[in-house]
């Protein structure tokens, strides 16, 4: 075989081999799956250097003359992209570079589109060069539409909702705490945090529990997707600029098409220990709140109609409805804390305490109260 046509560029899912320079390189990747740096330790001291620019100078009789040179280092390929996928370097970028795995992790071609499989991606243009699969789900949106104009957050590597995605880092956490308290067998996914049905293949829906039907539908969903992402803070900055207790979970609103809930898994934690509802049981209350919210705002909006002139369901909040529905769901909710029953116990210099009273007592004493963080 000629030696041009040699696999020389063996990718694997935390870099790839290069075969003509015999080299491993790993590749750092940001939230969204972007490569932004490839590293290779070449001389195997356990350190990855940098370029090293060499100042070499010296004096002649008609002035000093200067050599200045780079030693390239162990990391190549740094790149920077704007939110849509154009590098910030584009202008500069070369495919003579054998590795172009780039954007989401997708390949750059020489047209300067990405290849994401069944679809060729534009970012320069922030859009698809076909209509979406499933255009018809989101009519308020353009049909050639990337990630619902919010790369920062969500990422579309095949034109399906990814139905639910856990991110954070008590991701793993939230999805091993759904599992013990589930006939599911969840998985997620490192990269994106889609979560899975592992034995859906042995799954008999019509003998779930109405709750494992509602987190099957959630997962099995095409036209809704919640982000639900886990957090460690206990007090959250209010839009006014004033600040409040994080309690368990938060519900950010919806639209017809997603919804982007929190929670605390140190509290829902805090919680169950203490002999309170399961964690699993406060993360699926979050998971259902939200579904059921983006599922009020789609039915308010076809029952809207086109045309019609007033608030749509980016601008109405679905909170009660949907908080009061999925407490109906699931028998094993019981954490209702209203303000007598919360107190955040500040200490000069020590992270605050957050107390939860069951009893709705509003004698602040801590006697039977419970720390949930």
């Amino acid at each position: 075989m000629n030696d041009e046509m040699k696999l020389r560029i063996i990718p694997t899912s935390e870099g790839y081999f290069d075969a003509l320079r015999n080299r491993y390189f790993y590749n750092y990747t940001d939230h969204l799956g972007n490569v932004r740096l490839s590293y290779s330790d070449a001389d195997g001291n356990g350190i990855v250097t940098g370029d090293i620019l060499v100042n070499n100078c010296f004096d002649t009789p008609d002035g000093q003359i200067c050599n200045n040179y780079i030693i390239t280092g162990e990391a190549e390929g740094v790149t920077n992209y704007y939110p849509f996928g154009l590098m910030h370097n584009n202008e500069n970028h070369s495919f003579d570079q054998a590795y172009q795995y780039k954007y989401n992790g997708k390949e750059l071609q020489e047209t300067g589109m990405y290849d994401y499989g069944a679809r060729m991606y534009m970012p320069d243009l922030g859009r698809w060069g076909v209509v979406d699969p499933l255009a018809e789900k989101d009519r308020r949106w353009t049909s050639y539409r990337y990630a619902y104009n919010n790369p920062l957050r969500f990422i579309d590597p095949d034109g399906r909702n990814e139905e639910l995605v856990i991110t954070g880092q008590d991701a793993d956490t939230a999805v091993k705490e759904l599992n013990d308290d589930s006939a599911l067998k969840l998985s997620r996914n490192n990269q994106t945090g889609k979560v899975s049905i592992d034995n859906k293949s042995k799954i008999n829906y019509k003998s779930l529990s109405a709750v494992d039907k509602k987190l099957y539908d959630v997962i099995e969903s095409t036209d809704k997707k919640i982000n639900l992402s886990t957090t460690r803070d206990s007090i959250k900055t209010t839009p006014q600029g004033g600040q409040e207790a994080f309690v368990i979970g938060k519900f950010h609103g919806q639209t017809s098409a997603n919804a982007n809930p929190e929670i605390n898994i140190i509290q829902s934690q805090g919680l169950e220990n203490s002999g309170g509802q399961t964690s699993g049981t406060s993360i699926r209350h979050e998971i259902f709140e939200s579904f059921i919210a983006v599922e009020l705002a789609q039915s308010f909006d076809l029952l809207r109609g086109v045309g019609f002139v007033g608030p749509n369901s980016s601008n109405m909040n679905f909170f009660q409805p949907a908080h009061d529905a999925a407490k109906t769901l699931d028998p094993n909710f019981n954490f209702e804390a209203q303000s007598n029953q919360l107190y955040m116990q500040q200490t000069s210099g020590q992270p605050p305490v957050l107390w939860y009273n069951p009893n709705k007592n509003a004698n602040i004493n801590l006697s039977g109260w419970i720390k949930l963080q």
